[in-house]
C-alpha cells in the first residue's frame, strides 16, 4: 500500500483547566480543583474547539480568494448552487428517490455519538454547521476526554468523488486534513471531512488530480506556535462502491470527530435573511440531513444515536437531526454580519441568534471574537427564552422597534458564568448587542453606550 496522507480534524475539545499555583495552602487548591472539575463536566464546549484552535483553518471553510470573489460576485442564490452542482450535472438523476444510502460511513460500534446538525461553536463555528458530527469511539471508554481509536471510514453508497480537499501542515504533519465531496446522482452532494488518512485509491486520484485552486497561509497557536498550511482543492472522478473503505478517522488529538453532510437542490431552499452574504456557499440553502437519506431500520438507529458527542443525551425534539439555517427576516433570529463586512466568508467575526442543536428549548446567542476590545468575549451564551416581555425573549418576537431587550445567560465558555446582554433592532436590516458588567438585567428601561453593530 502507498504512503499514507495523515490527516487530522480541526474540531479539536477545548482544554480549559489551567495550572494552579503550588504555593496556595492546601485546602485552596483542593477547592479550585473541583470547582475546574465541575466546570469540565457540565460545561458543553468541552466537545468543541477550545479559543487555542479558534483560528484554525477549517478545510471546508476558508476565506475567499479574489479570483473567487470575482466568479460569485455577480451571481443570484440560485446561480451559485447550480456552481456548486455543476461537476455532477453529468450524473444520472436521482428522480424521486430518497433512500440512497445504505451504509453507515462508521461501524456502529466505532463511535459514541452524533451530533446533529446547527451546533453552535466559537470561534471555528459561529454560525450553525451544516453538517453532522460523528465521534469515534475512545481509547478509554470511560474518559470521552481520551483520545479517539483510529477506524475505519466507508461509502455510504455508490457514488462518485468529484473532488478532494488536502490541508498539509509543514511543521505539524499529523495535523494534516482532507475533505471529499462524492455524488450518488447529479442532484444531491455528500461532503466528508476530517480524514486521518485516505485509502491507496484516493491518495493515487489526488496525486493526479487537476488543480481547482491552492492557498498558502500561517496561524499562531499558543500550544503550537506559528503553523504554515497549503490547502489544494482537487478535481477528481473516482468511482466508489457501498462499503468500500475510503480511508480512517479518529486515531490522535487532532482526530476527534468526523463530518457528514449533504445537499440536496430537489428540496425547496432554506430563507435566508440576505442570499448575497452567502458568497459561494450559497448550496447551504439545500442543506438536508444525511440520516434521512437512509431506508428504515438503520436510519432509525442512526437517529437514535444523535445527541452529545459522548452518547449519553439524546436529542429528543423534532427535528432529531437539528436544524442549519434559523435566519426568520424581519426578526432578531438568525445569522447577523459584523458592520463593515461583505461575506460569511469566515464565521469568526459574526453572530448568530439561534437555539442549541441537542436542547432546542435553550436559546443561543453565539459570538465570536471581533467584538472582544469592548468586552464582548467570544463564546456562546445561553438562557431559557420566555413567550413575552423584555427580558429573555425568544428572538423570533424581537422586531424593529424602540425596544431594549436583555437577556441574562449563562457563559457556556467560561463554567457558565452569569453574563448580562442587551440587544435592539433599530430597523430590520441593523442590530445592537453590548454586554453588561453586571449579574442581572435589573428592572429596566436599558440604555446601550458600548455596543456591537451587525446587519443583515
Amino acid at each position: 500500500m502507498n504512503k499514507e496522507m495523515k490527516l487530522p480534524a480541526t474540531n479539536l475539545p477545548p482544554f480549559f483547566c489551567q495550572r494552579q499555583s503550588v504555593r496556595i495552602a492546601f485546602i485552596v487548591i483542593a477547592i479550585s480543583i473541583v470547582f475546574v472539575l465541575i466546570g469540565i463536566i457540565f460545561n458543553p464546549a468541552r466537545f468543541y474547539p477550545s479559543k487555542d484552535f479558534s483560528s484554525y483553518k477549517h478545510s471546508e471553510d476558508y476565506q475567499l480568494n479574489d479570483q473567487s470573489k470575482r466568479k460569485f460576485s455577480n451571481s443570484s442564490s440560485g446561480q451559485g448552487q447550480q456552481d456548486f452542482f455543476a461537476d455532477v450535472a453529468h450524473l444520472p438523476s436521482c428522480g424521486d428517490k430518497k433512500e440512497l444510502f445504505s451504509v453507515s460511513p462508521l461501524k456502529l460500534t466505532d463511535f459514541s455519538g452524533i451530533v446533529p446538525l446547527g451546533t453552535l461553536a466559537p470561534t471555528s463555528h459561529v454560525l450553525p454547521t451544516h453538517h453532522l458530527y460523528f465521534h469515534p469511539r475512545r481509547e478509554d471508554p470511560r474518559n470521552f476526554n481520551s483520545l479517539p481509536v483510529e477506524v475505519p471510514v466507508v461509502a455510504p453508497t455508490d457514488a462518485t468523488i468529484t473532488e478532494i480537499r488536502f490541508t498539509e501542515t509543514k511543521e505539524r504533519p499529523d495535523f494534516n486534513d482532507g475533505v471529499i465531496h462524492f455524488s450518488p446522482c447529479k442532484e444531491v452532494k455528500g461532503l466528508f471531512d476530517h480524514f486521518k488518512t485516505f485509502s491507496a485509491k484516493l491518495q493515487k486520484a489526488y496525486a493526479e488530480g487537476a488543480i481547482i485552486r491552492c492557498d498558502e497561509y500561517q496561524r499562531s497557536y499558543k500550544k503550537f506556535g506559528t503553523l504554515t498550511f497549503k490547502l489544494c482543492n482537487k478535481k477528481v472522478n473516482i468511482q466508489i462502491k457501498a462499503g468500500e473503505q475510503i480511508g480512517t478517522a479518529g486515531g490522535g488529538e487532532g482526530q476527534m470527530v468526523f463530518d457528514f453532510g449533504v445537499f440536496d437542490n430537489r428540496v425547496p431552499p432554506a430563507t435566508l435573511a440576505n442570499p448575497k452574504r452567502w458568497l459561494g456557499q450559497e448550496q447551504k440553502q439545500y442543506t438536508v440531513c444525511p440520516l434521512d437519506y437512509y431506508a428504515p431500520g438503520l436510519k432509525d438507529n442512526l437517529n437514535s444515536r444523535l445527541g452529545t458527542p459522548d452518547g449519553e443525551r439524546r436529542r429528543t425534539i423534532e427535528p432529531v437531526c437539528g436544524q442549519a439555517n434559523w435566519d426568520l427576516p424581519g426578526t432578531a433570529q438568525g445569522v447577523w454580519i459584523l458592520k463593515g463586512e461583505e461575506y460569511v466568508a469566515h464565521e469568526n467575526p459574526h453572530l448568530a441568534l439561534a437555539y442549541d442543536n441537542t436542547d432546542p428549548t435553550i436559546a443561543v446567542i453565539s459570538m465570536g471574537n471581533s467584538e472582544e476590545n469592548k468586552g464582548f468575549s467570544w463564546g456562546t451564551y445561553n438562557f431559557k427564552p420566555k413567550d413575552s416581555g423584555l427580558v429573555n425573549r425568544h428572538f423570533k418576537d424581537i422586531k424593529a422597534d424602540s425596544n431594549v431587550y436583555c437577556f441574562e445567560t449563562e457563559d457556556t465558555y467560561r463554567n457558565n458564568t452569569r453574563a448580562i446582554i442587551l440587544l435592539k433592532m433599530p430597523t430590520s436590516e441593523t442590530l445592537k448587542i453590548e454586554k453588561l458588567n453586571q449579574t442581572s438585567c435589573g428592572p429596566g428601561p436599558w440604555q446601550m453606550k458600548n455596543y456591537a453593530e451587525f446587519n443583515r
